[in-house]
């Protein structure tokens, strides 16, 4: 019995102690959740590191479906930062920063990609301020001279430059950095405009190397806006292109053809003036754009223009006038002659000869009150000497432009004119205002000697002029009784002067003859040979002063504080120079000189330091001067010591010879 008890006991511990066994085992291991997996870290492709040119980053990550956050400030990415959608443009030294996010997961560690980029790309370009675009064009060694801004929409409304709201593109002429590194300028898509600028600040002042430029909406080029672009050789302008401002391409000589866009109504005057080597202009529109004043004024001489087919007449008619063949700008300064016409018709000047070639300019009705200037050019004025101005008015020529010789017999007048290429050519060329009516006058000369008939007066503005040896000239004049004062005229080169000589006729008197327009035949004729038979003796009107300057400085011939010019144009006489003769005209009336003047306050010198004009033998400064005779003024001293001297010769003046003054 003891036996079984102990058995009992034995089986009931051991119960009691798997129980315990088993308790504890589940106070040891509980039941635990497992932890989230984490986010893959972002990928940088290119990865970070020093590149040449702008980089297009993109990020990803090994773990499908998250969303990339980054920064580019240094700052750590959170999910607040900025969300990766598409590549990240870098140009510029940049640390990007990014982490990967999915939820139910851990966010990724941080992805940091260091870049260094040594030679930015410039464009396209958005929103990038305009002075910074050509700030990093002047700091950048690199650069290749095309900026294409076709993607630009920057509008800086602070100073209006850049691409303007209204679509106008405007570089800030004020702005010089980067600007002279720019070959090739791709405009904004969205530009409709350039602006406009002035003739002393182009809009794309400084541009020094631009050559060319483009625009796909452009419709309208502003004043002056590439003018002086000398590196400019755009051949085409925009196909959508309307207008082209006042003096756009002025002195554009790198342009040598253009062609311009069938959709362009508009030139403005001297757009492509002094495009001196523009040759060939090509012009898409079938009806002629509207041409501004000298537009293709002084291009290639021999500049050519192709226009659609069946357009010829409707140029011809529409822009002979206004291309530039006829300059009618009066230059107040660069002038070669000055010009006066007092008639009420539009002047156009010829040199010797009816040809485009030979046209010197044009001149305005009533204008020139002190002188209209006819530009200094070389083609025309690279010589000394003198030449028949040939004048028709402004319909002459349109009406015979294909045609100008059949004006020869028939002009509206000529003037005899000297030019002195080394001279300052004070002359003032007049246009009698009794030109221009129905009636006809018909000069005949036969002689070998240059005819000019002045009206209403011996020192009257010129009725014509006729050449030696030319058989007749036709000029239409108003009605009415008209007096006629024939002067001839010749260069001297042994005396560096224009001689002009007034033949003489009854009483010693200039010659003169009354025809009565309107009452009498139709043509009148003046033959001037038979005219010549009449007359008697002949005067130049003037006294010659012959000026030796024997002095050590340069001087001048002063009447008063006034400024002389000889007819050679020469006021200048050098030291240690022999004579430069001035003339002294005789005052009279219209009809007459007097016999002698008076001359007083006549000066020799320097600009500072002139000093009077005295009789050799009295000391005077005041003395009477003969016509037709030659008087020599000896100027003497030392301008340092003081002691200038200009003493006149009155005793032993020279007769003026007239030997010359034969006809055949």
């Amino acid at each position: 019995m003891f036996k079984r008890r102990t058995l009992g006991f034995m089986a009931i511990a051991m119960m009691v102690l798997m129980l315990a066994l088993t308790l504890g085992a589940c106070e040891e291991d509980p039941e635990q959740e497992p932890e989230p997996e984490k986010v893959a870290a972002p990928v940088a492709n290119p990865p970070g590191g020093t590149y040449s040119g702008n980089q297009s980053v993109t990020l990803t990550s090994a773990t499908e479906g998250v969303a990339i956050y980054y920064t580019t400030n240094g700052n750590t990415p959170t999910t607040s930062s900025v969300l990766y959608t598409s590549p990240i443009v870098v140009s510029e030294n940049t640390t990007i920063m990014a982490i990967a996010v999915r939820s139910g997961m851990t966010n990724s560690d941080v992805l940091t990609a260091a870049y260094t980029i040594t030679n930015p790309e410039l464009g396209p370009l958005t929103e990038v301020k305009w002075l910074e675009i050509l700030q990093d064009i002047e700091a950048d060694s690199a650069f290749n001279g095309t900026l294409d801004l076709s993607a630009y929409t920057r509008s800086d409304s602070a100073t209006d430059n850049g691409l303007r709201s209204d679509g106008t593109f405007d570089p800030d002429s004020s702005i010089l950095v980067g600007k002279s590194k720019i070959v090739s300028l791709i405009l904004p898509s969205t530009t409709t405009g350039i602006a406009g600028g002035t003739i002393s600040s182009p809009t794309f002042s400084h541009f020094t190397n631009l050559e060319t430029f483009s625009g796909t909406m452009l419709s309208t080029i502003g004043d002056y806006a590439f003018a002086e672009s000398t590196s400019l050789a755009i051949t085409t302008l925009p196909a959508f292109l309307t207008s082209i401002g006042i003096g756009a391409f002025q002195g554009c000589t790198g342009i040598t053809e253009i062609t311009l866009p069938a959709e362009l109504s508009f030139i403005g005057d001297g757009a492509f003036q002094d495009c001196t080597n523009l040759a060939l202009v090509t012009s898409l529109r079938t009806t002629p754009p509207t041409l501004g004043v000298n537009a293709f004024s002084y291009t290639h001489p021999n500049m050519e223009i192709r226009v659609p087919e069946g357009s010829v007449e409707a140029y011809n008619s529409a822009w002979w006038f206004y291309m530039g063949i006829i300059d009618f700008n009066n230059y107040s300064s660069n002038a070669a002659i000055r010009v006066r016409n007092l008639t009420n018709q539009s002047l156009v000047l010829f040199k010797n000869e009816l040809t485009l070639d030979a046209i010197l300019g044009g001149v305005e009705p009533y204008a020139g009150g002190d002188g209209w200037g006819i530009r200094k050019d070389t083609k025309h004025f690279s010589t000394t000497g003198e030449f028949s101005m040939i004048v028709l008015t402004l319909d002459q020529f349109l009406n015979n432009m294909n045609n100008l010789a059949s004006q020869t017999n028939t002009p509206f007048t000529r003037v005899y004119v000297f030019y002195n290429a080394a001279g300052e050519n004070e002359t003032l060329y007049e246009i009698s205002d009794k030109l221009g009516g129905q009636y006809r006058l018909r000069i005949e000369n036969p002689t070998n000697l240059n005819v000019e008939l002045r009206a209403g007066g011996i020192y009257g503005p010129t009725l014509g002029y006729a050449p030696a040896g030319m058989l007749a000239t036709t000029l239409y004049v108003q009605a009415g009784d008209l007096d006629f004062f024939p002067v001839f005229k010749r260069f001297n080169p042994q005396r560096n002067i224009v001689e002009t000589i007034y033949p003489k006729g009854h009483f010693g008197r200039p010659w003169m003859e009354v025809f009565p327009f309107g009452e009498g035949p139709d043509p009148m004729v003046y033959n001037i040979g038979q005219a010549l038979s009449y007359t008697s003796g002949r005067s130049s009107g003037v006294a010659y002063l012959k000026i030796v300057n024997f002095s050590d400085v340069a001087v001048r011939l002063y009447r008063g504080s006034e400024i002389v010019f000889n007819t050679f144009g020469i006021s200048y006489m050098p030291s240690n120079s022999a004579g430069v003769e001035f003339e002294v005209l005789m005052p009279g009336t219209n009809f007459n000189f007097d016999e002698s003047i008076t001359l007083s306050n006549y000066r020799i010198g320097p600009t500072a330091g002139s000093v009077p004009i005295t009789a050799k033998d009295t000391g005077a400064t005041s003395f009477e001067l003969f016509v037709d005779k030659s008087y020599t003024v000896t100027f003497t001293g030392n301008y340092m010591q003081g002691n200038l001297k200009a003493e006149i010769d009155l005793e032993n003046a020279q007769d003026i010879s007239f030997d010359f003054f034969t006809f055949y």
